[in-house]
């Protein structure tokens, strides 16, 4: 069994789905700077805990922990064993026994990348593709279930033409007992299917969301900015609509296909003129989808600009419900709310109403198709020139065609119905995402280098910014003066990287800001907390900071003797945005995560506006921020503030 894993196999393999990336032997690793590297090299995921059973549902290849630290990379999961891998590209099998045995419980999960495509449907088929080891069976569930179809109107024929008239007890006998054998046969045939169809789609979910947030996540700051809340959300809509499309109504519109044409040949060999006015029931069929498909495509355009609008509205009150009880505007804020609400439900009915005058449409089309056949057909049996068993066979066959022609009309008009919902997922996937290689880490300071910055929001514009230089010696604290709408926040963004300069350039240690986003913690001024404990908060913030530091530098803050005065402590709830909190509060809980960060430059926008003047004055005169390179903005008490901490600097 292969103990470590050399670099350039890790490195080689996994950025490229069949490896992992470790600097160094992987048993000198603690798990979280594995993952610091391997996010280094643009490959990012979780350690988790799990089952050995659960192996399988992991994204290969992966990571495993086995015992003494040593970790293992496994590439298959077989009947057999495990398929390792070594750091020189030695593929061994492990048996289930010696791995169960090995096993420590941890794994990397990986968070998947979509794959790259022109549209959100042919990303999603690639990722389908992936698994079409699952669609196999998938594939011949259908392909015996239409041969069931095709034959069971055969078995009618022969039971009314030849077992009734000849009185054949063995043979009617063996008939109904075919015949039952067949419609349990695609009963079950019909629940297999819509398991394994299952199955994808829970194999699909649980990437998708993971694979679409990974890559907003990675979009430029600026976009994001542009795109509100409903916006986001009906990105990830269209994700979840796409995908039950595809695993749904796509995937059995395809047997449905096959199976209708397969019926009208052999229709068409058995009756010719009866075939034609079945196919041309059809062709009406299908136009009408068509029709209804467009119409539906146009009206869920607006339903999408509707529920993006309602959405956008319900977080406004949700994330400001304090403020509006307040202000006493609660009958206005919700009335607004409720008259978008009621626009977009009335949206949604009428395309239900739509849908359902189309299926009616179809079903009242095939009522009159098979009344029709039993008319003609019944009168050509009175005269002798068809068999009454011919004629029920054609119209099972007639009825099947029509089933299936109906389930692609059908099928054509939710696809329809579903492409406008895709236009914001679309959207962000074209987006293209901010790809910058990490320089390692530093422990020590680092200096900060502007020189000629310009930038504006757009060429319509004024400069927010002008020829900037700046020098920022590492370990000094330094206040960015000016007064509001002076570009001071814009300055912060860029050199956090947020933000590119339309020229002139910004470095962070020698390198591009995004390259040095590891040593960097900015701090804006609407920073809120999540709606979670406020150690969870704390642990967010200052990215991962272990639980003693947490405590240290809270003690160091002052934030340490509010902790003391509530219940529950660090486990106090904190509502969304902080609304339980005061202004200084949710200050105080930002400023005590970064400080308690490793990071090695602090850009804090007004960080201390809300503290009171005791809170301020004991922060700068404690030596939290010794060591660290500090760029500040603000106005008043914030000025006092950060000029006290440069005394205390020059001091020490």
């Amino acid at each position: 069994m292969p103990a470590e894993l050399a670099a350039p196999s890790l490195v080689r393999k996994l950025s490229t789905n069949a490896s992992a990336v470790v600097s160094s032997p992987p048993h000198r690793h603690a798990s979280t700077d594995l993952l610091s590297e391997l996010e280094a090299h643009d490959i990012h995921g979780r350690l988790t805990r799990i089952d050995y059973g659960d192996l399988r549902h992991v994204p290969l290849p992966t990571l495993v922990r086995l015992k003494n630290t040593r970790w293992a990379l496994v590439t298959a999961v077989g009947k057999r064993g495990l398929a390792l891998e070594d750091g020189a590209g030695r593929r061994s099998t492990v048996a289930h026994a010696v791995m169960i045995r090995e096993f420590e419980g941890q794994v990397l999960d990986r968070t998947l990348e979509l794959p790259e495509g022109a549209t959100v449907v042919h990303r999603l088929l690639q990722l389908i593709w992936a698994h079409r080891r699952t669609l196999y069976p998938v594939a011949l569930i259908m392909l015996l279930a239409q041969l069931l179809v095709l034959g069971a109107p055969q078995l009618v024929r022969v039971l009314i033409d030849r077992a009734f008239p000849d009185g054949s007890h063995g043979l009617f006998r063996v008939l109904i007992v075919g015949m039952v054998v067949v419609a349990l046969f695609q009963s079950w045939l019909k629940w297999l299917e819509r398991h394994v169809s299952q199955l994808l789609y829970l194999r699909l979910d649980t990437s998708l969301e993971r694979a679409l947030l990974a890559h907003v996540l990675k979009l430029p700051y600026r976009f994001l900015e542009t795109r509100n809340f409903g916006e986001l959300m009906q990105g990830f809509k269209g994700i979840t609509t796409v995908r039950s499309m595809l695993t749904g109504d796509a995937l059995s519109a395809i047997p449905a296909l096959i199976t209708a044409i397969a019926l009208l040949v052999i229709m068409s060999l058995s009756m010719p003129g009866a075939a034609v006015m079945v196919a041309l029931v059809g062709t009406v069929s299908g136009a009408t989808a068509i029709v209804a498909g467009a119409r539906q495509n146009s009206l869920h355009r607006r339903v999408v600009a509707a529920d993006v609008r309602e959405r956008g509205r319900a977080l406004e009150i949700f994330t400001h419900i304090a403020t509006i009880k307040a202000a006493g505007v609660e009958r206005s804020a919700v009335t607004r709310w409720l008259s978008l609400l009621r626009r977009a439900r009335l949206m949604r009915r009428c395309g239900e109403q739509l849908t359902l005058s189309c299926n009616t449409c179809i079903d009242l089309l095939g009522q009159l198709q098979l009344q029709a056949l039993w008319i003609w057909g019944g009168l050509r049996v009175m005269d002798g020139s068809l068999r009454l068993g011919e004629l029920s066979g054609f119209a099972l066959m007639a009825a099947a065609f029509h089933t299936a022609v109906g389930g692609l009309s059908r099928s054509f008009v939710k696809i329809q119905s579903a492409r406008p919902h895709l236009r914001q997922t679309q959207e962000l996937l074209d987006q293209a995402p901010v790809r910058v290689r990490g320089v390692p880490r530093r422990s020590s300071g680092i200096d900060i280098q502007s020189r000629d910055v310009w930038f504006r929001y757009d060429a319509a514009r004024p400069w927010v910014l002008s020829g900037v230089d700046l020098d920022i010696r590492a370990g000094e604290v330094r206040r960015i003066p000016g007064p509001s709408g002076s570009g001071k926040t814009t300055l912060l963004k860029l050199i956090a990287g947020l933000y590119e300069p339309c020229s002139g350039r910004i470095l962070i240690g020698g390198h591009p800001p995004g390259s040095r986003r590891a040593d960097m913690i900015y701090l804006s001024q609407g920073l809120r907390p999540f709606n979670a404990s406020v150690l969870e908060n704390l642990r967010v913030f200052s990215c991962g900071a272990p639980f003693e530091r947490l405590v240290r530098t809270a003690e160091l803050t002052g934030l340490a003797e509010w902790i003391a005065s509530v219940p529950m402590g660090y486990d106090t709830r904190l509502s969304h945005g902080g609304a339980n909190l005061s202004g200084g509060q949710r200050q105080l809980i930002a400023l005590t995560a970064a400080l308690a960060s490793d990071r090695q430059i602090l850009l804090l926008d007004e960080a201390t506006s809300h503290l009171d003047a005791l809170a301020a004055a004991r922060l700068a005169a404690n030596s939290i921020f010794e060591g660290r390179t500090v760029l500040y903005t603000g106005h008043g008490r914030t000025c006092e503030f950060v000029g006290s901490v440069d005394r205390y600097v020059a001091q020490n």
